[in-house]
């Protein structure tokens, strides 16, 4: 068992497709912020480079501070049999790269919170630091008042109608 942040979104939705691109900008906003904090970002793992592309998002932490991928798809190959979503999850085990993912996760839930819901082993509290980086970041784009975590098994909140 580890410290781990579990997602789903609705891949297909038109709301998704449409916010992919800023996801994306926002998300190499949020790696360059991470690296110039002095938090060490790479690829899938832990060596190489991050990787931002036309339909993947995909980072990990380096060296010893790495744990399991962050990868967000536009048009990944499985989706949940429960319904028009993908389900995942990354156990960071709170290494130092937690705080890009978990700031990239809420970037994409205040981005379009019908479409991507995000729930964590932690509490919103311990969510303080990619609050911040999202407030820097993002000043015009309010943060939820309150713990926007809810059950991602089930999928966002668009799947389940």
């Amino acid at each position: 068992m580890g410290y781990t942040h579990y997602f789903a979104y609705a891949p297909q939705s038109e709301t998704f497709r449409a916010n992919w691109l800023q996801l994306r900008m926002d998300a190499a906003a949020v790696m360059d912020f991470t690296k110039a904090s002095g938090i060490p970002l790479g690829g899938s793992d832990g060596r190489g480079a991050p990787v931002i592309g036309e339909d993947l998002i995909l980072f990990n932490g380096r060296g010893d501070e790495t744990c399991e991928d962050f990868r967000l798809e536009l048009d990944p190959d499985r989706l949940s049999p429960s319904g028009p979503f993908v389900w995942g999850f990354t156990k960071t085990a709170a290494c130092l790269y937690d705080v890009a993912v978990t700031a990239v996760l809420l970037r994409a839930h205040v981005l379009m919170p019908e479409v991507f819901a995000i729930d964590s082993d932690g509490a919103w509290a311990d969510w303080l630091e990619a609050r911040a980086v999202n407030q820097a970041l993002f000043p015009d784009s309010p943060l939820p008042a309150t713990e926007p975590f809810t059950d991602t098994t089930c999928g966002p909140l668009a799947a389940r109608h």
